[in-house]
């Protein structure tokens, strides 16, 4: 009889203990996450308001401490950023972000001096490399009947701008080759470095004309990091004034593109007033129309329109192309009152420009 009671007890205990081990896997696993618990709070995707602050923490770091470790993680947010956010709060970050590398590249021109400098000098060089070897290779034979056949010759304007072009765009390709290695052996490693780590980010070196080279924000930056995030009308502003600024228009108080291109860029803009009247940047556009438009009309110092009020032959010729490739525009009939005050008023250009351009006004609306 005791050792069935003891027998009896053993079972018992044994059945306790595995009912003890059943129980506790079962808390275990009962709090192992699960595919509906997996997301707590914290790893949440952000909501608009909470992405907007995240970004603009990230650019007010930036600006604190304008360096580019501190640049990078905000191009590398824009992406998944930006599109969380409501269209207000995209163009306050572009607003900010503007401004923050504005101020970056100002930093970059006072402290960077000496690489400019540098660049500079680096860049004169080889210019005049190019050009020395460009009109060793241009000029005429001294044969003294070649000489005499030049001499006999009456100048062909266009032929002698054809083969200038055709000079120039040699000596360009001349140049793009030699200057990596020209930097390469002209500057140190660290200043390299500095260069191409800034190049990956799109800031550049860039001539301004009058001798003066400036650190600058490549603006295929914002067509690239900012312009798919926005309205339609504001990709179109960014590309095309990403696409012209490539291509300056002038260098050293002169216009470096011809009279059509100008005009071009003119009518360019004012379509896109016209149809887009309502762009966050029709201002920007506004300025950029009646800038190219006041030099189209007058000119700049060293590529005036006119001499003594009446208008060069190839600057004329210019405007008869773009009145009749753009017959119903603001521009045509700029050019045409343009043409009219001049004859009137030769004496003082600038008031038969504004002239002509305030009559176009209030003849053609937009």
């Amino acid at each position: 009889m005791k050792n069935a009671l003891v027998l009896l007890l053993i079972v018992m205990c044994s059945v306790w203990l595995v009912w003890i081990k059943l129980n506790s896997v079962s808390a275990v696993e009962s709090r192992k996450p699960t595919p509906s618990t997996t997301n707590s709070p914290a790893s949440k995707p952000k909501t608009e308001r909470e992405a907007y602050q995240s970004l603009a923490a990230l650019i007010r770091v930036f600006e604190s401490d304008l360096s580019l470790d501190h640049l990078i993680p905000i191009n590398a947010a824009l992406g998944t950023e930006l599109p969380r956010l409501s269209m207000a709060d995209r163009y306050r970050i572009y607003q900010q972000l503007q401004q923050a590398l504005q101020a970056y590249t100002n930093r970059l021109n006072r402290q960077q001096s000496d690489l400019i400098e540098r660049y500079t000098e680096l860049q004169a060089q080889l210019w005049q490399q190019v050009y020395t070897q460009n009109t060793a290779q241009t000029e005429p034979s001294a044969d003294p009947l070649n000489s005499q056949i030049i001499a006999d010759t009456t100048p062909d304007l266009a032929a002698e701008q054809a083969t200038q072009a055709v000079s120039d765009q040699a000596a360009q390709q001349r140049f793009d080759q030699q200057w990596p290695q020209t930097l390469q052996q002209g500057l140190s490693a660290k200043q390299q470095q500095l260069l191409e780590a800034l190049a990956k980010q799109q800031i550049e070196v860039l001539y301004f004309g009058e001798g003066i080279y400036e650190f600058w924000l490549n603006p295929n930056y914002w067509v690239k990091q900012v312009a798919p995030h926005l309205t339609k009308a504001d990709q179109v502003y960014l590309k095309q004034a990403a696409e012209q600024e490539q291509q300056p228009y002038a260098y050293d108080a002169g216009l470096v593109v011809s009279w059509q291109v100008l005009g071009e860029r003119v009518q360019i803009w004012e379509q896109y007033l016209k149809n887009y009247p309502k762009s966050y940047f029709v201002d920007d556009a506004q300025r950029k129309h009646d800038a190219y438009l006041e030099y189209l009309l007058t000119g700049m110092d060293n590529t005036p329109s006119h001499e003594q009020g009446v208008l060069l032959p190839e600057v004329k010729a210019a405007y008869a192309q773009l009145i009749v490739q753009y017959p119903n525009s603001r521009l045509s009939k700029t050019l045409q009152l343009f043409e009219q005050q001049l004859a009137d008023n030769p004496s003082d250009v600038p008031a038969a420009a504004r002239r002509a351009m305030a009559l176009a006004k209030d003849q053609i609306s937009d």
